[in-house]
Order: structure tokens, then C-alpha cells, then sequence
């Protein structure tokens, strides 16, 4: 750290006059306000992160792995051979795999990355195979969840469009056996058939445990069949909050490009989408009879797929549009026990423009709690108290154990305060003008003990956070932001600069609101800033305690065939910043709070009934020209 927490002196070059009268911060759209850090030259594309995977020049040159060797090439030719029945296809394929992982020595990790540099698509489709088949042939989840973890750690990576269109590569079949729909439908059969799992102390095997595996307990989420939902010690356990049927997405035409590319788009702060839709899979309180749903679960990834073009609002806006009236389930309560997820700035209006036409009695689960600044023609949240519920935003375990393990003792801070990030006005239905981050940015040269920084690597964000006390969390383009949930696992108390956000979960606290501080977003001023510099130490230590509580309910853990549950098992970190995050954590919030949102009753507003459905289960409901819904 040390490179990275030289502090910020006013007169550094960069910072001369930043702040002072009639200084320009955003011109034509452009943002004209750069403040680097440390290094003074680099900004966040430079960031390590964004560098291009080793096998890149494998998928997108030789995707067909013609340049990688004999042994590649009469490979793809076995695995391209189609046999009579799908049984037999599998079994054969699955054999042909197997062979291979043993002939290319793929079984080790630092093999099988060389080989996915020479032939990405061929060690893909490899793992694809012999997880399915362990899965769903053999039964042996636990073979199947590692082999679709490490499946994962390639695909993770990859944008779905650009995976399918390199196999594809203007051939009229696929050059391997292997595509996006099909890892996404092999991730959700994975979730579903670990349904009801209890401890596994053979790790799947009547062996035992081969050396250096860990048994995994439970479902895919960790979750046993009789645990308790901390939150609701009225309720026995998990299985027992509610019941939700959940929406098969081979089902609905519009639903396979609306959740395409599941193993990409769960690993960035909107992935929540994606692990929702694999919880519930995997939960005790699925069911898979809808006349004892409490609720319906409609699978989609729009806020991953809007936010990289995947395909466009209109898109996403005509495939909903056509989805919502074929849904099977919905006309009986006109949607009101419809769970959709929202994940991005731009919450309803960004993927579902036309969303008050058809599902605005729905419930939504949403991060977002006002306005997305490039749509300057909103007037009114899509967020509805009364009938939504706030989500965190996803940081991964990685980010969790980075921010806990570097987080500098509180005497050791060296400043007061921290913010990183971009200029952003406030909204027009808010009035317009100035925000509280342009406020923040003009401390850069006035305030040498606040480490304010804009365009910087995620290293130095990073170092800031954790060597400050407190950290300002200000709107941005939207309300909500996952930096609230960052900084507070680098022990830095959170400054809300943010007057329409609502903090999530709060109502499952003891402690709701002695953790943080709140502030008017549009007095970002000296008052505020003495009040931090001036903030008695032992106060400050005392708040960061109080969040111990709080924090560990915003986590998503992953689930055991993703690449990043190998964070969550090495060296067991999260178990001791976290301590119950199988049963306290953001999965299970979400279990409690939508536990009080069932209905007494089936009817709705155009709904209709009288006692006694043919089969003798309670009410027979119809639209209003008796036709059964």
C-alpha cells in the first residue's frame, strides 16, 4: 500500500485551483474535472482488471483449434459426431471427454489454463459434458459442481454473443458441443436437483473425500433443510417462510435471450439477478406446484445485458411486452405475487419501458429508489415502498476479504475521509444543478487530509477507503451504489450523501441506523467537512462496530459451481468476518422480508371465483368471461 497512500497535497500537479470560482465540470455532456491520485497518469481503464484473458487470441483466431495440435483435431472431430438417441449422444460424449482429460493431463489447473490458451471452445465443451453427466446421469452433484466451477472460471469471462458467435464462426453447426443456452441450462439444473441436500461428509463418493476437497454441505447456496431463517424466529426454517414456483425459462420464447449468459453477467454488481434466480432454484421453499405458490419468480439478467449492449431498451422493452401475457400464472392476482428483479441505476424504465401497462402491481426487487439521470424524462421513482423491496448490490467474496484484511487499525488512518468516483449532477425532477460529488471533488485542493480522487485504478479506490475514516457515499448517476457495501468491510464509516436512497434491509436490524451518518446531499459544505475532522475517535471506532451487525446481511455468497466459490473456501476467510453467512446473509433477507408480502388471497382486481374447484382444493377462479385463470 504504500506507493498508494501518499496523501494529497494541495498545489500537486493536477490540483491547482481545482475548485476555484467558475471552474468547468462538465461542458456539452463532457465531464472536464479529472483528479488523479498517486500515480498522477493512470485512470481506471488502466486498472489490471481490464486486461485481455490469455486465451482470448485462442477463441477469437482459432476457435476451431486447428492450429493447436493433432490431439485437438481428432478430438473436436470425435465430439462432433451426433449418435441416435440424446441418451446415447450423452453417454458418449461424456466417455469421449473423459478419455480426453485423461490423455491431455486437463486434470490438473495449471494444465488445463495452457490447453484453454491453445484451444479455449475444447476445454469448455469438455467440462460442459462430463459435469451434465455427472449431473444428471450419475447423480453426483459434488463431481458436477466442481467441474462446472472450473468450467466457469473460462466462461465467467466471456460475453455470451461473442462465446456463441467464435463457435459458430460461419459454419452451419457448432465446431464443439457446447453454447451458451446450454451451460445456462446446465447451471440451473445444478441448483434445482441440489434441492433438499443435507450434509455431505463423503464429498459425494463412498471413498470419502480425495485429497485436498472439501465436503459440500447442503445446496448449492449452502443452505440445509433445517435451517433456521434468523430473522423470523417465528419460522422454523427456510422451507418454511413461503413457497415459490419459479418460471422455467424453456418455457417462454423471450425468456432465453432475456437470461442469456447467466455465468457472465452473476459475476458484477448487478449479479444478483442471475444468483436470485439459481437461489430459488435451489431453495426449500421452491415448489413446483403452482396452486401452493405464494409467489412467482420471472427469471431475467436485463440490468448485465443493458449495461453492455447486449441488446437494446426497445429489445428487452417488445420481449417483455409479448412475455407478461403468456405467463401462466399471472392473470389470477393481475401479478401481485410476480417477483421481478430490477438490478441496474435505471431500474424498470431501462429494460421495461411499458412496465405500468402490465406489471405494475408486481413486486419488485430492485437496488434503485429514484431516477437515472440520462432519463431526464422521468417524473416519479419506479421504486414503490409499499410493495418493493431494496436489494444490495453485489460485491464479490474477493472484494469482501481485500477490503477486510487491509483495513489500516483507526489511529493508523492517515485521512478523514474518502471519496473516488465521477462527477454527476442531481437528476432534473430533483432540480437540476450542482451534486454532491461535484461539492466533494473542489475539497481535492482545499482539504490535503481527504483523499479525493477521480479516475484513478481500483488499487488506489482501494487504498483510499481503508485508510480513511470515514467514506462518503454520494448520488451519482442514480441513487444507489455498491460502494456503501465496500467501504463498510473496510471499517469506514459511510457518509449517505444521498437524500432519496433507502438503505437496504433495515428493518432486520437491532441497530438500524446508529452505523452511518446522513447528510443533506446538496449541503456538501465546511460545516460537513469540520464535523468529520473534528468527529471524537472513540465515537468513530464505536460506529464502525455498530455495522457488524448490518454488513454481513449484504452479502451474496456464490453458489459451489461458480469460479468464485474458490474464494469462499480458501483459507475460510469470510467465516471469520461473517460468522453465519450460510444463514445471515442477503438471500436469506430477502426470504424474511418477502415472507411478509404473501397474500391471504388468490383474487384480484378482474378476477373472479366461487368455493369449490373441481378437485376439491378451494376456490375456482376465472377472468371475466369465466374462462379459468
Amino acid at each position: 500500500l504504500g506507493a498508494l497512500l501518499r496523501p494529497w497535497a494541495a498545489g500537486q500537479e493536477g490540483a491547482v485551483g481545482f475548485g476555484n470560482t467558475g471552474e468547468t465540470f462538465v461542458e456539452d455532456g463532457v465531464d472536464k474535472s479529472p483528479v488523479r491520485g498517486a500515480g498522477g497518469s493512470k485512470g481506471l481503464g488502466d486498472d489490471d482488471s481490464f486486461k485481455t484473458p490469455d486465451y482470448a487470441d485462442s477463441l477469437y483466431q482459432d476457435p476451431a483449434c486447428d492450429q493447436a495440435g493433432a490431439l485437438w483435431r481428432d478430438y473436436r472431430q470425435q465430439m462432433a459426431v451426433v449418435y441416435e438417441t440424446p441418451e446415447e449422444d450423452e453417454d458418449l460424449k461424456a466417455s469421449t471427454a473423459m478419455q480426453f482429460l485423461f490423455d491431455s493431463g486437463m486434470k490438473e489447473f495449471k494444465v488445463m489454463d495452457k490447453l484453454a490458451n491453445a484451444c479455449f471452445l475444447g476445454v469448455c465443451a469438455t467440462l460442459y459434458h462430463l459435469s451434465r453427466h455427472r449431473m444428471l446421469v450419475e447423480g453426483n452433484y459434488q463431481s458436477a459442481a466442481v467441474l462446472a466451477k472450473s468450467l466457469d472460471r473460462y466462461l465467467g469471462s466471456i460475453h455470451p454473443g461473442k462465446f456463441d458467435a467464435a463457435n459458430e464462426a460461419n459454419t452451419s453447426t457448432p465446431l464443439w458441443p457446447v453454447s451458451d443456452r446450454l451451460v445456462g441450462r446446465l447451471l440451473r439444473d445444478i441448483a434445482s436437483l441440489s434441492r433438499g441436500r443435507a450434509r455431505d461428509e463423503n464429498c459425494g463418493s463412498p471413498k470419502g473425500c480425495v485429497k485436498g476437497a472439501k465436503p459440500l454441505h447442503g445446496n448449492a447456496f449452502h443452505a440445509l433443510p433445517g435451517d433456521a431463517l434468523p430473522a423470523l424466529q417465528d419460522v422454523p426454517t427456510l422451507g418454511d417462510a413461503f413457497k415459490i414456483y419459479v418460471y422455467d425459462v424453456d418455457d417462454y420464447e423471450e425468456l432465453g435471450p432475456l437470461t442469456s449468459g447467466a455465468g457472465f453477467c452473476k459475476d458484477n454488481q448487478w449479479g444478483f439477478e442471475v444468483l436470485l434466480h439459481l437461489y430459488f432454484l435451489a431453495c426449500d421453499c421452491r415448489t413446483d406446484d403452482p396452486r401452493e405458490a405464494d409467489f412467482f419468480f420471472v427469471p431475467h439478467y436485463t440490468a448485465c445485458h443493458l449495461n453492455v449492449k447486449t441488446f437494446s431498451e426497445e429489445e428487452s422493452n417488445a420481449w417483455f411486452a409479448s412475455l407478461i401475457p403468456k405467463l401462466k400464472h399471472f392473470r389470477r392476482t393481475d401479478g401481485r405475487d410476480h417477483i421481478f428483479v430490477w438490478g441496474g441505476g435505471f431500474a424498470v424504465d431501462g429494460p421495461f419501458r411499458d412496465w405500468r401497462q402490465h406489471i405494475a402491481r408486481s413486486i419488485f426487487l430492485m437496488t434503485e429508489t429514484e431516477y437515472w439521470n440520462p432519463y431526464t424524462w422521468q417524473t416519479t421513482p419506479n421504486f414503490a415502498a409499499a410493495k418493493d423491496i431494496v436489494l444490495p448490490g453485489r460485491i464479490s467474496v474477493k472484494e469482501i476479504t481485500q477490503h477486510d484484511k487491509l483495513a489500516l487499525p483507526m489511529a493508523q488512518r492517515e485521512y478523514t475521509a474518502d471519496f473516488v468516483g465521477w462527477n454527476r449532477p442531481l437528476h432534473r425532477a430533483q432540480g437540476g444543478g450542482e451534486g454532491p460529488r461535484q461539492g466533494l471533488l473542489k475539497w481535492a485542493a482545499t482539504y490535503p487530509d481527504m483523499h479525493i480522487r477521480q479516475d484513478v485504478p481500483y488499487a488506489e479506490a482501494l487504498a483510499g477507503s481503508v485508510n480513511s475514516r470515514f467514506c462518503f457515499v454520494p448520488r451519482g448517476k442514480s441513487a444507489w451504489s455498491s460502494r456503501l457495501f465496500r467501504t463498510m468491510f473496510g471499517k469506514c464509516v459511510p457518509v449517505l450523501l444521498n437524500d432519496d436512497y433507502e438503505i437496504p434491509f433495515l428493518t432486520l436490524l437491532e441497530n438500524a441506523d446508529n452505523w452511518y451518518i446522513r447528510w443533506p446531499m446538496r449541503d456538501v459544505n465546511d460545516t460537513l467537512a469540520r464535523l468529520l475532522q473534528e468527529f471524537d475517535p472513540v465515537d468513530v471506532e464505536q460506529l464502525v462496530k455498530n455495522a457488524e451487525e448490518a454488513k454481513c446481511w449484504y452479502v451474496w455468497h456464490p453458489p459451489t459451481f461458480d469460479a468464485a466459490h474458490y474464494d469462499l473456501q480458501e483459507d475460510e476467510e469470510l467465516d471469520a468476518i461473517c460468522p453465519d453467512w450460510r444463514t445471515k446473509n442477503a438471500y436469506t433477507a430477502v426470504l424474511a422480508l418477502l415472507r411478509e408480502k404473501r397474500r391471504a388471497t388468490k383474487s384480484s382486481f378482474g378476477t373472479f371465483f366461487m368455493p369449490g374447484a373441481p378437485d376439491g382444493a378451494g376456490a375456482s377462479f376465472t377472468g371475466p368471461s369465466f374462462e379459468p385463470v
